[in-house]
């Protein structure tokens, strides 16, 4: 099949979190800590932190929000009354977030560690960039030009400190 999404969150959010593996939304929801959701406002190229969420569902679809990669996840996820991308296109670890509101002890869950590749990929060049100017040319500059401010904070991290240096970081 041609012309398809090449990420499926269809699967994720509704087959595997609600039926095969259900996640706990229930206790999410009631947990002494409060869940934060990062996200990418689609319409501003701004920073997103999605809370509060009424239900279940909801939950889901802020956790949905939050993930949709541009472009190879589809179009930005609708939330509530906003448009959102994956967080990584402003903040793709969100610990200057965390530290700015106030959190003294954050624990990093990163996917990679080291400094990422200076220039864009072919695929992001020439597959989702385009793509993703047509939607926003910010978003698509950020997108990429995301290496330099990524390779600076996990420098900062990889120290044990947050950006602002307020926080200890600990990287797993």
């Amino acid at each position: 099949v041609t012309g398809g999404l090449m990420v499926l969150l269809a699967f994720l959010f509704d087959e595997l979190c609600v039926r095969r593996k259900p996640l706990e939304v229930d206790r999410v929801l009631a947990a002494r800590s409060p869940l934060s959701v990062m996200a990418t406002d689609a319409s501003t190229g701004g920073r997103a932190v999605l809370r509060d969420f009424a239900s279940g569902r909801e939950l889901l679809d802020a956790m949905r929000a939050g993930a949709t990669m541009p472009i190879v996840a589809g179009d930005p996820a609708t939330y509530r009354t906003g448009r959102y991308f994956d967080a990584s296109l402003i903040e793709p670890i969100p610990v200057p977030t965390a530290e700015g509101e106030g959190h003294t002890h954050i624990l990093a869950l990163l996917t990679r560690t080291g400094v990422m590749r200076s220039h864009p990929s072919a695929f992001d060049t020439w597959y989702v960039s385009p793509r993703l100017r047509k939607l926003s040319p910010a978003l698509a500059t950020q997108y990429m030009n995301g290496a330099r401010p990524y390779s600076a904070l996990i420098s900062c991290l990889e120290g044990g400190k947050g950006p602002r240096g307020q926080a200890a970081v600990v990287c797993v």
